[in-house]
């Protein structure tokens, strides 16, 4: 005999034996209306009363949100008392807000952290350390001295961390070799707490053989080991904070261009070497359209795939001239590095507006949709308002955000959104504004609505031999479609059929589901909202009421034997298993016992647990 045993929380535990009660006792299940959601795309008026907050005399360049939900905008501060030469006007700037968009009080000085390194300094990338601390990396001068890059590290509470560099910060010296006058652009952190950061040398020269990676130890100390001497040099690389991202295996993607306006990708091993297996080259390029345009901003996706947007070059009066600018525009590569051609048309997606349009930062919500936001105005006019685009999963504009797929949120003069962050009701756009009535310049955080709710999911637990169950909606529309999804992020539309029934009305009936629709998501979809989300689950609980045989219906809560597609608990007794078995998770007591006979065998297919 072989003894099987695995772990689950106590709380767990109270979970699975709720949903055994109701699997048990039940073979109808209804469940309440979900809440209501709002037009996708809309501001919303929660967040500080009027769905923006803002910082007079400061400039947002980066953003992430915490843990707990609050949000980080780091960028830069006009110190207008310092009007004497060398002219150091600009600080490091750290605003923290309350989910509500009220300034956090406990954070810095009423939710505000300014720092002057004794020159100028422009923050440009945010990052959170698992341990709550704040790294902030960015771009330093003094006078006619060349510019170099920074390093800073804040304590949860906006104070320096005094072990990290000096007094919580590093400066290069431009100087040193091969660090020297690096300026910082961007920046990642690895799970080992090292630091990647992306930069350029030699002021302002954008030069190829200025364009580095650099790795530094978790202390700030350069990781010698790392590229050539701690740098990787990336040839027509993009010096952007959203212009590279970490593979979860440790390769570097990179986004690059080259003469021509190809939009490009290179990929390196994780010891800074290219990566071969990438397009048999290491590097990747694609022209776009006639005019051709520049990808700068890169996010990889759960399955592997890579988002390369940026701009595509196009002319905006009826034949060339002055009056050419830019259209937001994104690429999908395969995980190889060929196009993925399932998405957009034959890879590709654009979108006009108005106004030339300059995006700042791409992002996968959690239901496969993908936002990119930036700002109209780019180098046409002197004026521009944040923008926000979402698409599909497959690259189609999503009908039901915005007008149709998109939204221009007016500025009073002028605006520049920097940057973006997802939650599951909310989108957080970050940048900067000139306020009309004072002219001042205001770092400027706006909220809109969001629907991303996979995270809402309303779990059925159901018997395979009573697999019936009622899904409402809870949403008012002039016309309805249910969707399922096997995988969260690709939702298909269903018809009535021998499992379906109203799946063009408010509320669907499903029948005689069989066990293979384990793990199957449902959800209702309406010309203004979306519904939450359903997920079907199969769950039988042994009872021992006969024997101690696994094979015996009459020891299950659902009077039969789990299948390979079932969620098996066991919560006491010792269960004899005399024959071979599949099934989809074993979930076991820590003092009930599965034993294996000789000969036999049990196979779990996804995960087996131990409740304390």
């Amino acid at each position: 005999m072989a003894l099987l045993n695995t772990k689950l929380s106590c709380n767990k535990m109270k979970t699975l034996f709720l949903f055994n009660k109701v699997v048990y006792i039940s073979f109808f299940l209804m469940f309440s209306q979900p809440d209501v959601w709002a037009q996708p795309g809309e501001p919303d008026n929660s967040f500080n009363g009027h769905a923006s907050t803002q910082y007079v005399y400061g400039m947002g360049l980066a953003s992430v949100i915490q843990t707990d939900g609050k949000l980080l905008v780091a960028g830069y501060y006009y110190d207008y008392k310092e009007t004497l030469p060398p002219n150091n006007t600009e600080d490091i700037l750290i605003l923290r807000y309350n989910e509500d968009g009220t300034p956090d009080a406990d954070f810095g000085d009423a939710g505000v952290v300014i720092t002057d390194l004794g020159r100028y300094e422009e923050c440009r990338s945010i990052a959170l350390q698992v341990d709550g601390k704040i790294l902030v990396a960015g771009v330093s001068g003094q006078g006619n001295l060349p510019d170099v890059g920074f390093l800073a590290r804040y304590q949860a509470d906006g104070k320096p961390d005094s072990s990290f560099g000096i007094n919580g910060h590093i400066i290069a010296s431009y100087n040193d070799v091969p660090y020297g006058g690096l300026q910082c652009t961007g920046l990642k952190l690895l799970a080992d707490g090292t630091i990647l950061v992306n930069g350029h040398r030699g002021g302002e020269n954008y030069i190829n053989e200025y364009r580095f990676i650099a790795k530094y130890h978790a202390n700030g100390v350069p990781d010698d080991s790392f590229g050539n001497s701690g740098l990787l040099p990336t040839p027509n690389a993009f010096q952007t904070k959203e212009s590279f991202d970490i593979q979860p295996d440790g390769k570097i993607v990179v986004a690059t261009t080259s003469i021509g306006n190809y939009f490009g990708i290179a990929r390196y091993l994780p010891n800074g070497q290219p990566d071969v297996t990438f397009n048999n080259t290491g590097y990747v390029q694609t022209y776009i359209d006639s005019l051709g345009g520049n990808g700068y901003l890169v996010k990889l996706q759960p399955d592997g795939k890579i988002l390369l947007a940026g701009t595509k070059n196009v002319w905006y009066g009826p034949s060339p001239g002055n009056d050419n600018g830019y259209d937001f525009a994104a690429i999908r590569y395969n995980a190889n590095g060929t196009i993925d051609t399932g998405f957009g048309n034959g890879g590709v997606v654009s979108n006009r507006f108005q106004l030339a349009g300059i995006p700042s930062k791409i992002e996968i919500q959690k239901d496969g949709k993908i936002l990119l936001a930036g700002s109209t105005g780019g180098n046409l006019v002197a004026e521009g308002d944040y923008v926000l685009v979402r698409y599909l999963s497959n690259g189609k504009m999503d009908s039901l955000f915005g007008n149709n797929g998109s939204r221009v949120y007016a500025s009073q003069i002028y605006g520049v959104c920097n940057s973006m962050d997802v939650k599951d009701q909310q989108i957080l756009l970050s940048g900067w504004t000139i306020d009309g009535a004072t002219n001042a310049v205001s770092a400027y955080t706006l909220a809109v609505q969001n629907d991303d709710s996979t995270s809402a999911s309303n779990s059925l637990t159901l018997c395979a031999s009573a697999a019936t169950a009622l899904l409402a909606a809870g949403i008012q529309g002039v016309s309805y479609q249910w969707q399922f999804s096997t995988d969260g992020f690709v939702f298909n539309n269903i018809s009535n059929d021998v499992y379906y029934n109203g799946t063009n009305s408010p509320n669907l009936l499903l029948n005689n589901i069989p066990t293979s629709f384990n793990g199957y998501q449902y959800r209702c979809v309406t010309p203004i909202a979306i519904s939450k989300i359903f997920t079907i689950h199969f769950l039988n609980t042994w009872t021992g009421a006969i024997s101690n045989a696994w094979e015996n219906p009459g020891n299950w809560s659902c009077n039969q034997v789990p299948d390979s597609n079932t969620n098996s608990v066991i919560y006491s007794g010792n269960v004899v298993v005399n024959s071979t078995v599949t099934v989809k998770s074993l979930t076991v007591k820590k003092d009930a016992a599965v034993l294996v006979g000789t000969g036999n065998t049990l196979n779990v297919l996804q995960q087996q647990k131990i409740l304390q």
